[in-house]
């Protein structure tokens, strides 16, 4: 469904790309955009102008048609270059590409837009709407091969003609695009086709071993963004690169914490040449991470603010506001992300024996901290100790349950009422261990999962997730 949104980094930025470049004198100015729109079918009715962005769209102009067909869209200033939309309502609507040549028309068939829109007056414009139609063709071409090809799959023979005329269809496609690259060389419809183009595969385009596997996926990372400069603003106002962006950190990229934290820091380094392309990109990777309920994404946005926020020269100076929560949040994090050692605790049992959680030498071990009184924790605690604790015991896996209160006689009683006695219940009782600046206990319970080198391996679950992710471990 189209949906209109606002972004708070998108407004400032489509304010600094707009309005920072209007000159005094923009009253006196001739249009340099003028888009005429016939569209007789339409006639009386109110078009939008929208632009894409950042993965959202925005309208950018409106305009009510005459009574026989007839709009146009004005601009004293051009609009930046990218993919736009004409848009009537949710049913009816269609893109076009804006390119540097703003003085255009576009008549308008409302029985089909791709194959009987006409472009005329911007030869980008008119190259891309005629590449739409042409792709449009040749997908009507693929599903009849591919109808074809499952009647035929069982047969050798036919199923060979088949995958020549495959063959010659990739072959017409790929000709069309190099006409066009050559033809419009060095100008934006030629950069917007060639960001569609997939990257070509590897020297291991079907592997055969875990080697090959991982070769191939080494070429698709390092070359995933060939066909697109990143550095270049325009691609931000396509439909498509912020869904690369988002394919390319969830398929592309090992999926491990480090792996893609480190993938991501990547990706704003190579747009350090434009300041624009930077910020969009570094807010979009954090936006992400932030909004992302996948466990270990912190360690995306974390790895973002050592890098481009708290560095000596960061990416952009955001408000005092902004950076002390980020400041704030980041030390919840800053030694508890997955993939580091766990810190070793100094404690105390319920006997006032000292333990250090390195001492503790399971497989696995649960760290829980918890509070006697916190209501969640009354509703978690109990699940813990039945549905994980005593299903995995046996199979290697330990608790160290503590106790983040200082009140003992209430902490012994909740354990020994609740008949926890027989996992390792630990307390700080002169908080001298400071556990809240190692581990993230700003909402309880807190829940980390350590193997036997004390290595975070999992966090902030809930029981349910904790269950099958044991699950998995104990069956390797």
């Amino acid at each position: 469904m189209f949906k209109y949104k606002t972004h708070i980094l998108i407004v400032w930025i489509l304010t600094g790309v707009f309005a920072t470049v209007t000159p005094n004198n923009a009253a006196d100015l001739p249009d340099a955009c003028q888009i005429e729109l016939i569209a007789p079918q339409w006639a009386g009715r109110t078009l939008k102008l929208v632009c894409y962005f950042d993965g959202s769209r925005y309208t950018q102009d409106t305009v009510r048609l005459s009574a026989d067909g007839r709009g146009m869209f004005r601009s004293q200033l051009p609009y930046p270059e990218g993919l736009y939309m004409i848009h009537l309502d949710s049913l009816h609507f269609f893109d076009f590409l804006m390119a540097d040549d703003q003085q255009f028309t576009i008549t308008v068939d409302t029985t089909d837009f791709t194959h009987n829109n006409r472009i005329s007056g911007a030869p980008q414009s008119e190259a891309l709407q005629a590449y739409t139609a042409f792709m449009a063709d040749r997908h009507r071409d693929l599903r009849v091969l591919y109808d074809e090809f499952k009647k035929v799959y069982p047969d050798s023979a036919h199923r060979a003609r088949t995958d020549a005329r495959l063959d010659s269809l990739n072959a017409v496609v790929k000709q069309y695009r190099e006409t066009l690259y050559r033809d419009f060389s060095g100008a934006w419809v030629a950069a917007f086709v060639r960001g569609l183009d997939a990257v070509n595969t590897g020297p291991y385009p079907m592997p055969q071993s875990l080697e090959q596997r991982f070769l191939e996926r080494q070429y698709q990372k390092k070359h995933f963004f060939d066909n697109i400069d990143l550095q270049d603003l325009r691609f931000w106002y396509t439909g498509y690169f912020t869904q690369k962006i988002e394919q390319y950190l969830s398929t592309v990229v090992e999926p491990e914490p480090d792996t893609i934290a480190a993938a991501a820091s990547w990706l704003v380094a190579q747009t350090l040449g434009d300041s624009i392309c930077s910020r969009l990109m570094l807010g979009r990777l954090m936006n992400y991470a932030l909004g992302n309920p996948i466990m270990g994404l912190e360690n995306m946005w974390a790895r973002l603010a050592e890098d481009y926020y708290f560095c000596e020269q960061p990416v952009y100076c955001p408000d005092s506001a902004f950076m002390q929560r980020l400041r704030s949040e980041y030390g919840h994090v800053r030694y508890n992300r997955i993939g580091m050692k766990a810190h070793d605790l100094a404690l105390q049992d319920s006997a006032g024996q000292p333990v250090r959680l390195y001492d503790l030498a399971a497989p696995y071990t649960l760290v829980y901290f918890f509070e006697p009184d916190c209501g969640f924790c009354k509703k978690i605690t109990p699940r813990i100790y039945h549905e994980i604790f005593a299903k995995y015991r046996d199979r290697g896996l330990d608790v160290a349950c503590v106790c983040m209160l200082n009140n003992r006689d209430e902490w012994l009683d909740y354990i020994r009422s609740n008949g926890f006695t027989d996992w390792h219940n630990l307390w700080d009782p002169d908080r001298s261990s400071e556990f809240w600046r190692y581990y993230d206990t700003s909402t309880t319970p807190g829940i980390f999962l350590t193997d036997s080198t004390h290595t975070i391996i999992a966090k902030k679950l809930d029981v349910e997730s904790l269950d099958r992710l044991l699950t998995t471990i104990f069956k390797q």
